[in-house]
């Protein structure tokens, strides 16, 4: 395997990378959206559990 330089690394990305405090907000937005998704779900075709 080759190595690759900072360089390469930064042109092979699509866009320049997020900071830590606005990629926890997006993680935590989507996970919100995926939870909120469930809910909506689960209230309209309820299974009890087993």
């Amino acid at each position: 395997m080759k190595a690759l330089d900072a360089d390469a690394i930064r042109a092979a990305m699509p866009s320049p990378p997020i900071s830590g405090g606005a990629a926890a907000d997006r993680i935590a937005d989507a996970l919100e959206a995926d939870i909120r998704a469930w809910i909506k779900d689960w209230d309209e075709d309820p299974k009890p559990f087993r």
